[in-house]
């Protein structure tokens, strides 16, 4: 079996890591009490992002919903959710949904990971999806 990357998924890839980069710099979040400190292009901590495809059938408000509920875990500094445009560009991923969760530290992430109440959501979602969650996490420099 072959598994060299065809050109169009090293492009794939390249417009993946562009369009998480610039998603990363939006605003709109659920940001806890006392955050919002930080000064605009500056980043503190680490991202999680999480690309999720559903069903055509899964609830889309509820998983939504589902997902920003995950902001109640301690060590998750602020949670957004992002629905995909539809612009009927042919080379678009299949994702449908982006969470993108912010902590404080690579250890916070791990404790998350690990929460019950994260867990539980992670169940819950998992007959609604129609492919395996792709994820990408970073960290800026200060």
């Amino acid at each position: 079996m072959d598994r060299r990357k065809k050109p169009e998924q090293g492009i794939i890839d390249i417009i993946l890591v562009l369009m998480v980069l610039s998603l990363a710099a939006c605003t709109g979040t659920n940001q806890k009490p006392g955050d919002g400190q930080e000064t605009a292009g500056q980043m503190d901590g680490l991202t999680h992002m999480v690309f999720l495809a559903l069903t055509k059938d899964a609830p889309k408000d509820a998983v939504i919903t589902d997902l920003l509920s995950l902001s109640e875990i301690p060590e998750v500094m602020s949670v957004k959710v992002i629905d995909r445009l539809e612009v009927g560009d042919a080379r678009a991923l299949e994702y449908d949904l982006l969470l993108i969760a912010e902590f404080t530290s690579l250890e916070d992430l791990k404790i998350y990971d690990q929460d019950q109440f994260h867990q539980q959501i992670r169940a819950k979602l998992k007959p609604h999806l129609r492919l395996p969650p792709a994820t990408f996490d970073y960290q800026l420099p200060e």
